[in-house]
């Protein structure tokens, strides 16, 4: 669904100088203006599950999405929330062009990031998983 919404300002108006691999790309994820409009709705409710779900994980004394280990939920948010705020450019190196994309804007739902999201985004990087990240 993020990456609908990533595509939709390429594409929404396509013409044929839209270049081949956005359009490829739009085939793959199945991009229609109304699969845009669905990936917003989608992407707000997930981000708010996820919150509230980390926050009741916290509450109970727990820092993972899932019991008290590390689990594939963790290990797949942390690299899926750059496409809600990238890490730091000392981390994840990018041009500040791919950096604006990929950062959730308000009108994607950025009003509804808990910070506790990019918080545990951080953690499992800096425990887990290694940085800085290498393209």
């Amino acid at each position: 669904c993020r990456r609908l919404q990533l595509l939709h300002p390429f594409l929404e108006h396509a013409t044929d100088a839209t270049p081949e691999g956005i359009r490829r790309l739009g085939d793959k994820y199945g991009y229609s203006p109304e699969q845009a409009a669905r990936a917003d709705a989608r992407v707000r409710e997930i981000i708010e599950l996820f919150g509230s779900v980390l926050r009741e994980q916290r509450a109970r004394g727990h820092d993972f999405f899932v019991g008290s280990t590390l689990s594939a939920v963790d290990l797949y948010w942390a690299p899926f929330a750059a496409m809600i705020e990238p890490l730091a450019p000392e981390q994840c190196p990018m041009s500040d062009y791919l950096r604006a994309s990929y950062t959730l804007g308000p009108e994607q739902g950025r009003e509804l990031v808990d910070p506790i999201l990019l918080e545990h985004r951080d953690r499992i990087y800096r425990e887990y998983l290694s940085l800085p990240l290498d393209f």
